[in-house]
């Protein structure tokens, strides 16, 4: 299988429950380094996103 035919792997798919970002940033939090806690509250955001996204499109 060629590369270019591999879904690009994103992060905010792991994180689709408010549980598993809450633990993902008190991690990221508790290591206290500025620019990791920066992506990851990006990462969540995009995560959030999507979510609120998909359930739009389910018509909750």
């Amino acid at each position: 299988m060629k590369v270019s035919k591999l879904k690009k792997f994103d992060d905010a798919e792991r994180l689709r429950m408010p549980e598993a970002r809450a633990e993902y940033l008190n991690i990221v939090v508790a290591d206290g380094d500025p620019a990791e806690v920066h992506d990851a509250l990006n990462l969540v955001a995009r995560a959030q996103c999507r979510q609120a996204s998909w359930r739009d499109q389910r018509g909750a």
